[in-house]
This record gives structure tokens, C-alpha cells and sequence, in this order.
């Protein structure tokens, strides 16, 4: 069970969840940075404008809280508190995540790729557990911080999509814990954006630099988490809905999401998550889960 310091305080966490109240995609290259065009334009102009405003924190990926059941977790593959039960544990719980990206520096090679420090984090709470002894743990909490170069694109597509823009840049994965429950590891990381109309896709792939063999952890986990995946992001109006597909050399995954608004900025989230790796403890583990809740932003939103 992670120690309460291990967790970002109260004050942290709410201005970034406040900070979140908008969701972008990737900015546009300087000329059409005030030339809204379609959905993923109009998104990218705000976040260009929101980012020449000093200490802004934006959207990154999706921010939401949901509750969800999962069918297949393994509650013995955790360490609880001393004298607790693991089979206590619930299959029923909490997951969060909140994300968010920092321009460090526009405009550092040329005039069209800026420098950015991006965070997410997701944790699973067992808010639901009745048990004394493990005293509603956070069992699992993923941290993600990375440093990128975005550069924006304008290159056209077959059947009149565009190219919106690519990143490259180093990211570390961690769960912050140490020796046998210990899982991270650091990659480089690739990531495209490509939109025709209302739909998205976000391709992804990255190579895990490599550690001695008597040091490495998790010397297995690219046979779970794979070298990549794609995300399409289907946005026609006020809903969202998305497709992630992660292919792997052992066992991939799929995870499919749909939000739409209610009140606001909060929108209705479900998500459907299915293989392995839905965290890094659980890279090995298959799951089934199956969440609903809110959210403040998504990958791609309406006005």
C-alpha cells in the first residue's frame, strides 16, 4: 500500500484537475494556428492560445474518475498491510487518472516545434473494500512524467486527412514502489496524430532502453505492453468515442471509452478494458473492467 506521501497532496492535485478543463489534441503548425477549420483545428487554436499564457497547465490525456469491476483481478499478487487479507480485497473499486502538459519552450528549432513537459498519473482505490484490515488501499498508482518535442504538421493524406503533427521525447513509467513490487521502466516514444473530418487517430511506438540483466526488474514486460499502439477517435458531435488497440508479442489489449456531456465541462465516461497491462503491476495479469463515471476532458471534444 503506497504511503501517503507517495500521492500528490489535496491542493496539487485539484489545481491540476482545474487546470483540465479542456481538451486539445495536438496544436497547429503557425499558420493555421488562427484559422479554425474543423474540430481538431478549433481545439488546437485554444490550446496555442491557452499556452502563451504564463504557468498554464493543458489537457494532455483524458482526466476522469470512474468506478469499475474487474473480473479477473488477482488480489494475492499484492502486498497489503501486514495481517490483512488479500482476499478482501474488492473486485469492485475506484480508478482516476488526471494529466496534464507544460510548455517549456515554443519555438526551440524553428518555428513550428515547441518543447513540452507532460504528467499523468492513474491510480486504483479500493474505496469499496469492507475490510478493517486493509483500510481501502490505493493498491496500484502509476506515475508517467516525459519530456517531448511536438512538432506541428501540415502535411496532407489520402482522402483529404492531414497530418496534425508528430512528438518524440523520453518517458518514464513507474508505480513507485520498491524491489519485488517494483515496476518501470523508461522509453523512447514516437507518437504521430493524423484526423480526416471527426475522426482522429493517434499512433504511438517506442523502445525501452535497455538494462543489465542482474538489474532489470521487468525484463518480460515488452511481451505485454508490445512496442506500440494505435488510438482512432470518432468526435461527429457532443460524444466521444475511441478505440485503443495494443498489439503485443505474448498477449495485447483493447480498450474502448465514450463520454458525452452533462453539466458543463463533466462529462459521462465508460470504459471497457480488456488483456493485459492495464497497469504496470499487472502487465502479466489479464483483465476484463468494465468503468463508469466522469470526466473533464477526453481525447477529442465538441465546442
Amino acid at each position: 500500500m503506497p504511503h501517503a506521501s507517495d500521492l500528490p497532496s489535496p491542493r496539487i492535485a485539484a489545481l491540476l484537475l482545474a487546470a483540465l478543463s479542456g481538451c486539445t489534441l495536438l496544436p497547429p503548425s503557425d499558420a493555421e494556428r488562427r484559422v479554425p477549420q474543423g474540430r481538431v483545428e478549433i481545439l488546437q487554436n485554444r490550446e496555442y492560445s491557452a499556452s502563451e499564457r504564463e504557468y498554464l497547465i493543458s489537457a494532455h490525456r483524458p482526466s476522469y474518475f470512474v468506478a469499475g469491476y474487474n473480473d479477473r483481478f488477482d488480489p494475492d499478487i499484492y502486498a497489503f498491510a501486514a495481517g490483512a487479507d488479500a482476499s478482501e480485497a474488492s473486485r469492485f473499486e475506484a480508478k482516476f487518472q488526471f494529466s496534464g502538459k507544460y510548455p517549456l519552450v515554443q519555438n526551440i528549432v524553428g518555428d513550428h516545434t515547441d518543447l513540452y513537459l507532460g504528467y499523468t498519473q492513474q491510480s486504483y482505490w479500493q474505496v469499496f473494500s469492507n475490510s478493517e484490515a486493509l483500510s481501502r488501499p490505493f493498491r496500484e498508482t502509476n506515475y508517467e512524467p516525459e519530456l517531448f518535442l511536438r512538432h506541428y504538421s501540415v502535411a496532407d493524406l489520402p482522402l483529404g486527412g492531414r497530418l496534425a503533427g508528430v512528438d518524440i521525447g523520453i518517458n518514464h513509467q513507474s508505480n513507485g514502489q520498491t524491489l519485488a513490487l517494483s515496476r518501470s521502466w523508461n522509453r523512447v516514444m514516437l507518437r504521430a496524430a493524423a484526423k480526416w473530418d471527426h475522426l482522429a487517430v493517434l499512433a504511438r511506438t517506442w523502445l525501452r532502453f535497455p538494462e543489465p540483466d542482474d538489474t532489470d526488474e521487468n525484463p518480460n514486460e515488452y511481451r505485454y505492453l508490445g512496442y506500440g499502439d494505435v488510438r482512432a477517435i470518432w468526435s461527429p458531435g457532443d460524444s466521444t468515442t475511441t478505440l485503443l488497440v495494443r498489439p503485443a508479442t505474448e498477449s495485447g489489449a483493447f480498450e474502448v471509452t465514450h463520454s458525452f456531456p452533462i453539466s458543463g465541462a463533466l462529462r459521462l465516461y465508460v470504459q471497457w478494458f480488456s488483456g493485459r497491462g492495464e497497469n504496470l503491476f499487472e502487465f502479466e495479469q489479464r483483465s476484463n473492467r468494465l468503468s463508469v463515471g466522469i470526466a473533464l476532458t477526453d481525447w477529442l471534444v465538441g465546442d
